[in-house]
């Protein structure tokens, strides 16, 4: 017997992966049914495939965000007793999507020689003496979304410049498509040497703006919405821009993007130039939240190095200014990449009850614990910890102290609870086997019922007569029992002291 030709009636509430995609433009979608046969006990022999074609209804439901998709089948005639069907239960709904690529940022687009992306036409402009090479950086979110677009897409960036003929009011428009690269890679386009480009007059005020495609989709231009587009000044009689150079931040070039693991270490940069009559240089870094910043070199036109410091890891942008003694100024945005470092130790506390060691990720340093130390308690999330009595034997020692000397920019971190809060108590220090602990992370009590997280630092490393504190967070009978995460820094470059409550900066 063979089915006849079966029809599907549609009942439709959306689906998980349709939230996924956030409502993305539809390829295909194909519903496939697999008939049993006549003489199979099973489903496990496969006919021929019946196929729809439902397109449209599956992007209806990803734009309604809707919660499920169901299908009914059922043959061309209930009533026709000559031929029937047989339907397993190993129906596919098959779907091919697309999102566009996301909406090029200010943040990630600048000029070189130049500066970052902005519109306002003031003293922090990007003047440049060289037509200069465009960059951005483009995103797409199907990278991260399981589809048959597969997990590395490739984009293209196309870069629209337009400028107006000095003397008229015609306007240029100039627009240049990139080859394909990896979402998240950097794009460029170089004026001095793009194909086609008209010339531009010397003090010409250039506008650019860039949008993102993936070969099915073309993402909103970077302009569009509350952004604006980016704006420099072709002026051939500026300073030449400066040059930044250093070995512990390097720059990422057009063939090399290197990650150095500076969160949270100090390093250096040096601008220097070639032009004559530089009496000074701005700087703004583009996430230490700052604001653009002053250096004046040794010498008219010479060298003058700066420290930095980064506190969050990704890409990064340096816009450096060099001012001449007439107040002409001429930029240059020197991009590079951090990472965080490897911690110096990591104890989980995580041993199993009964243990005699607390074993370290590393395996190099365990720590030995006193008496007054439990393993195998109930930790935070589904962790175990161990428990402190409070007693002068409740302590981890570990054989190796110079494991993050506090001579240095440092930090220290843990999971806590406290049980008793009218006593005082420390969580974790960082000791040198001689002297005054560097850094003390702990507990202060106020009352019998209420106390607060402390850091605590020595003012000399020994016979201190006092201590520099920061307090934060509120503990109280009514959030004893939470774990908190507490992280204690202290910044070399600044001799600042930060204590992080559950990620938030006390004071």
């Amino acid at each position: 017997m063979t089915p006849g030709d079966p029809s599907i009636p549609e009942t439709l509430s959306g689906g998980r992966w349709l939230r996924r995609l956030a409502v993305p433009a539809l390829l295909a979608g194909l519903l496939l049914v697999v008939p049993g046969t006549a003489q199979a006990q099973s489903c496990s022999t496969e006919v021929s495939a019946m196929e729809w074609g439902i397109t449209s209804t599956v992007q209806s439901a990803a734009n309604a965000g809707t919660s499920s998709l169901s299908f009914q089948v059922r043959n061309y005639s209930e009533t026709e007793e000559q031929r029937w069907i047989r339907v397993c239960n190993n129906a596919q709904l098959r779907v091919k999507c697309n999102t566009p690529p996301d909406q090029p940022l200010m943040g990630n687009m600048w000029t070189k020689p130049g500066g970052t992306c902005q519109w306002t036409l003031d003293v922090n402009v990007s003047y440049t003496n060289k037509l200069p090479i465009l960059y951005t950086r483009a995103y797409d979110d199907d990278n991260n979304v399981g589809n048959e677009w597969g997990p590395s897409d490739p984009l293209s960036e196309e870069i629209k410049v337009q400028w107006q003929l000095p003397n008229t009011s015609d306007v240029v428009i100039y627009t240049a498509t990139s080859g394909w690269n990896e979402a998240g890679s950097v794009f460029q386009l170089n004026l001095a040497t793009a194909a086609g480009l008209p010339a531009i007059a010397s003090g010409t005020e250039v506008r650019w703006e860039a949008r993102a495609y993936d070969g099915v989709s073309y993402s909103p231009w970077s302009s569009a919405g509350s952004p604006s587009r980016c704006r420099f000044i072709y002026d051939t009689t500026a300073p030449n821009p400066p040059q930044v150079t250093s070995t512990s931040f390097p720059e990422l070039t057009d063939t090399s993007e290197t990650v150095v693991p500076m969160v949270g270490k100090n390093g250096t940069l040096t601008f220097d130039t070639d032009s004559a009559n530089v009496v000074k240089y701005t700087y703004d870094f583009s996430k230490d939240g700052a604001g653009p910043q002053t250096v004046t070199p040794d010498e008219v036109s010479g060298p003058a190095t700066v420290n930095y410091l980064p506190m969050l890891p990704g890409a990064e942008t340096l816009t450096v200014s060099a001012i001449n003694a007439a107040g002409s100024s001429s930029e240059y945005t020197y991009a590079f990449m951090v990472s965080t470092a490897d911690p110096a130790g990591v104890w989980t506390l995580g041993d199993a009850a009964g243990s005699t060691k607390a074993v370290d990720i590393s395996g190099t340093n365990p720590g030995t614990p006193g008496t007054g130390v439990t393993f195998g308690s109930a930790g935070p999330g589904t962790a175990t910890a161990a428990v402190f009595n409070g007693t002068a034997n409740a302590y981890i020692d570990t054989k190796k102290y110079a494991v993050a000397p506090t001579g240095k920019s440092v930090s220290i971190a843990a999971w806590v609870r406290v049980d008793n809060l009218a006593k005082n108590g420390t969580v974790a220090s960082i000791d040198g086997g001689l002297g005054e602990a560097g850094m003390i992370l702990g507990y202060r009590s106020t009352s019998a019922t209420s106390g607060r997280w402390v850091l605590s630092m020595p003012d000399m490393a020994m016979g201190a007569f006092t201590s520099w504190e920061v307090l934060g967070g509120q503990v109280t009978t009514g959030n004893q029992d939470e774990w908190v995460h507490l992280a204690g820094v202290w910044s070399e470059a600044t001799g600042d002291m930060t204590l992080y409550v559950n990620g938030a900066a006390a004071g």
